[in-house]
């Protein structure tokens, strides 16, 4: 009758090593790294735009996690993307960490994340897609895992280009108002120029012309500033070809300007709504090439002269 008096004292270290089970195994739970599980976090903003080039700052949150990519588009506008490992066709994407170069825009990379957070500093040019247009930038980051987090980029930070003010006299010689450091439309570039007291140079002193009209004139053409431009041997199908040949002779480092395209306040009667560019072929050892074949809503930068004073001539400011 009493053999089964010792069964409560079964049960009961039965349950004391259920319950030491449960608390070993909750430490256990416990001492596990939290961050296996921890969604990664991203945040952007845009720092500055200048020459046409976008700066950003990436934050990146993703504890445990290698960074391998990070993709820009822009869903605002002109919808475009640029991309750090060379994929999707995207133009390039240069990420920085510490000063030091991940990508040029063609590479993939392996930045462990850690368990802090990890600042990236991306920089891409203007494709076309956001030069006097609208922006709306969205940042993604590619993982390791095959894992991805993704924010909108913040404008609050950007900073204005700084050379949109008029350059100095001494530094523009006395051959031109101003000259602008970032590109813009035909008609923008008027209203620059118009805004410091100056103009766009025309070519031969005429509001317009065709390609037949500058190549018909006797060895040279005359631009405001720039001055005479070499036109021997050219003719209407090397004005119209996408690259210039070597006809063009008058050296560039003749006009005293940095290589770029500028616009001229000369309207190309050739095709409506395109406008006369000069610039520096690159190709010819360095020499000016006049264009007809550029839409008046494409961008340039811009060149002013003073409003006074003879076309075709070097200028000087009274």
């Amino acid at each position: 009758m009493h053999d089964s008096a010792p069964a409560p004292l079964i049960h009961s270290g039965k349950r004391l090593g259920l319950a030491r089970l449960f608390v070993f195994t909750l430490l256990f739970l416990l001492a596990l790294p939290a961050v296996a599980d921890c969604k990664p976090q991203v945040t952007a903003r845009q720092v500055r735009l200048e020459n046409s080039v976008v700066e950003l700052a990436l934050q990146v949150l993703a504890p445990g996690k290698t960074i391998e990519a990070v993709r820009i588009d822009n869903v605002g506008g002109v919808s475009s993307l640029w991309r750090s490992d060379g994929k999707d066709k995207a133009d390039p994407l240069s990420v920085s960490h510490d000063g030091q170069i991940l990508s040029s825009g063609a590479q993939v990379m392996s930045l462990a994340a850690g368990d802090a957070e990890v600042s990236l500093s991306l920089s891409l040019k203007d494709n076309g897609a956001f030069a006097g247009k609208t922006t709306e930038f969205r940042a993604t980051v590619f993982f390791a895992d095959k894992t991805r987090a993704m924010c909108m980029v913040e404008k609050t930070a950007q900073q204005p280009a700084q050379p949109e003010q008029p350059q100095s006299q001494s530094a523009l010689g006395a051959r031109y108002v101003a000259v602008s450091d970032t590109e813009m439309t035909w008609d923008e570039a008027k209203a620059w120029c118009a805004a410091r007291g100056g103009r766009l140079p025309l070519i031969n002193g005429a509001s317009s012309l065709s390609s037949s009209d500058v190549v018909s004139s006797p060895g040279t053409v005359s631009i405001d500033g720039i001055g005479p431009v070499s036109m021997e041997g050219t003719t209407v199908d090397t004005m119209t070809r996408a690259r210039p040949r070597s006809d063009f002779t008058t050296p560039w480092s003749s006009t005293g300007l940095p290589s770029n395209r500028y616009w001229t306040g000369t309207e190309y009667s050739s095709v409506s709504g395109n406008a006369w560019s000069v610039h520096d072929t690159g190709l010819n050892g360095g020499t000016i090439y006049l264009g007809g074949n550029r839409k008046r809503d494409h961008p340039n930068r811009a060149v002013c002269v003073p409003s006074s004073g003879h076309p075709g001539q070097p200028q000087t400011q009274g």
